[in-house]
């Protein structure tokens, strides 16, 4: 909530969803309701944070969307049997 608010007693809300894909695998949404945040930042950016997420993505052999210019992504990975 640090930087999704920026610190202003504002009230927000944090999504977390993790579902079945029908391709046998898995879609996890991750995201908040932030008005400030409006702009397409995963080919743009280039933080620790981020990197160690599209890391994380690589090793499931997985992909990662921002919907929109919204705050939430999803990241779509196979099942592992």
């Amino acid at each position: 909530m640090k930087h999704g608010f920026n610190g202003n007693n504002e009230k927000g809300h944090l999504l977390f969803d993790l579902s079945e894909t029908d391709d046998n695998g898995y879609k996890l949404r991750i995201g908040d309701d932030n008005p400030k945040f409006h702009e397409q930042f995963l080919d743009t950016t280039d933080t620790l944070g981020l990197e160690l997420v599209t890391m994380f993505v690589e090793q499931l052999d997985g992909e990662i969307l921002q919907l929109g210019n919204s705050a939430i992504f999803e990241i779509h990975f196979k099942s592992i049997d």
